[in-house]
């Protein structure tokens, strides 16, 4: 799969998993609605700042848009800080029981 590709599918896959229309995603993301269209088409590649702006409104860091879904965790960032949020909260009490 080529860079492009990678960007577009994943454009797509956050945008339909956070149930978002082309129209919100430019709403949240302060593009037209026809550039949506077109980087979800390969018409046109965003620039950086427009980049900035897609993973802002879809939460997540930029880099993770260019990344195949093989690459990433399965966890999205707020999941794993949430888990080792409960972890240490668990650990901390075991520690003040055994003092």
């Amino acid at each position: 799969m080529k860079l492009q590709e990678v960007f577009i599918a994943n454009i797509k896959s956050l945008r339909t998993q956070k149930g978002l229309s082309q129209a919100r995603l430019a709403e949240k993301s302060d593009l037209s609605d026809g550039m949506i269209g077109q980087i979800e088409s390969g018409a046109s590649a965003p620039s950086f700042s427009s980049i900035e702006k897609l993973a802002k409104a879809l939460e997540v860091e930029s880099y993770k848009l260019f990344m195949r879904p093989e690459d990433h965790l399965s966890f999205r960032d707020s999941e794993v800080n949430d888990i080792i949020d409960e972890l240490s909260y668990t650990i901390n009490k075991r520690i003040q029981k055994k003092d």
